[in-house]
């Protein structure tokens, strides 16, 4: 299943009405997006929204399509009405280690602040899955009980320690 087909029954779930506004250009063999940025258009009651979707392992897909998104025109037009937003939905499989994974879509709002593009990300969206878990003794809980990655200019205690000696 496609992330665009996803975003479509999520947001059919939360009752919004939506349709696909992406296409594809066969004389080039390229997938084109409505305004260059939307995929999907979603309406409810008298607001209307714009979704691009993507698949995100990494964070890396959905972050691609913010830098589109902040380069192309036509999206102060479109954010100017208060009755139309866009987001982003980044699609990926989460949850616990040697745990089946579940399908979570991170959305990210973009929202004009004055004359600025700015990512408004909407923590109750983004489900805990997605998430690491701190545990009592500080370590994430999704990684085993491990030390997370330290930057290389940073240390751990424990090596301050043996540095100390």
């Amino acid at each position: 299943m496609s992330p665009t087909t996803r975003t479509l029954e999520k947001l059919r779930a939360d009752g919004w009405t939506c349709a696909v506004v992406e296409k594809f250009n066969h004389h080039v063999q390229v997938r084109q997006d409505l305004f260059g940025f939307a995929d999907v258009l979603a309406y409810k009651d008298d607001t209307a929204l714009l979704v691009q979707t993507t698949s995100d392992e990494g964070g890396s897909h959905s972050g691609a399509r913010i830098r589109k998104i902040f380069e192309n025109p036509h999206v102060v037009t479109w954010l100017q009405s208060p009755y139309r937003r866009l987001q982003v939905h980044g699609w990926c499989k989460r949850g616990p280690r040697n745990k089946r994974k579940l399908w979570v879509c991170r959305e990210r709002e973009i929202v004009l602040q004055g004359d600025q593009l700015h990512v408004a990300s909407d923590e109750s969206t983004v489900p805990d899955l997605a998430r690491p878990q701190k545990t009592t003794n500080g370590l994430d809980a999704d990684v085993g009980g491990r030390p997370p990655f330290l930057p290389i200019n940073e240390t751990s205690p424990e090596t301050q320690a043996t540095r100390s000696i």
